[in-house]
């Protein structure tokens, strides 16, 4: 089976931005693989649908990555 892989490249932006939000969205949701419910059987011919909590019954999940700049306190490379 093929999986959807995003890579995040990691560099500091040109203006000074203490903090960043980047969002990528349109995963297919993991605990209910996209079916959106869970279906269980109650009796013959009898079946109960439960919504997927972990993506609120849309089958789709978002990674939502918050950065936050600060100033490194110390640089291996420094002789002093």
């Amino acid at each position: 089976m093929s999986v959807k892989k995003k890579i995040i490249e990691i560099s500091p932006p040109d203006y000074c931005f203490d903090e960043e939000t980047l969002e990528f969205s349109d995963f297919v949701c993991n605990k209910c693989n996209g079916r959106k419910v869970f279906v269980t059987i109650k009796g013959h011919n009898k079946f109960e649908s439960k919504q997927c909590p972990y993506c609120d019954g849309t089958g789709k999940i978002k990674a939502v990555i918050n950065i936050k700049w600060k100033p490194s306190k110390s640089n291996r490379y420094d002789n002093k």
